[in-house]
C-alpha cells in the first residue's frame, strides 16, 4: 500500500499476537484503514494472518458504533467477573445428620 502510515500496534491476548492499524489509500487514491492480525513465527518473525480493509465511510461507521457501545462493553466486562452465590441448602437438618454419621 503506497504512502501507508502505521497508526498503532495493539498487543494481543498473548505475546505472539498483535493488531496493527494502518492508514493508507487504495488503487483509486481513496483513504483506507487497514486492520491486520499479526502473528509471530519462530524463524519468520511477524507476519500478517488476516487483513480487513475499510474505506473512509466504513471506518467512520465503525468508529461511531464503537463509541456508542463503549459503555455496554464496560458493563459486560464488569459482569463477567462473576458473583459468589451461597449454596441454597434445602434442609439444614439433613446436612447435619449426614455429617454426624461419619
Amino acid at each position: 500500500m503506497p504512502h501507508e502510515q502505521i497508526l498503532t500496534t495493539i498487543v494481543g491476548v498473548n505475546e505472539n499476537s498483535r493488531l496493527e492499524v494502518a492508514l493508507g489509500a487504495d488503487s483509486q487514491s481513496e483513504r483506507t484503514l487497514e486492520l491486520r492480525r499479526l502473528s509471530w513465527g519462530e524463524g519468520v518473525g511477524w507476519y500478517c494472518q488476516q487483513t480487513l480493509r475499510l474505506d473512509a465511510k466504513e471506518a467512520e461507521n465503525l468508529l461511531q458504533v464503537l463509541r456508542q457501545s463503549q459503555r455496554k462493553w464496560r458493563d459486560q466486562s464488569a459482569s463477567r467477573q462473576g458473583k459468589v452465590i451461597p449454596f441454597p441448602w434445602a434442609k439444614r437438618g439433613r446436612e447435619k445428620s449426614v455429617t454426624s454419621r461419619a
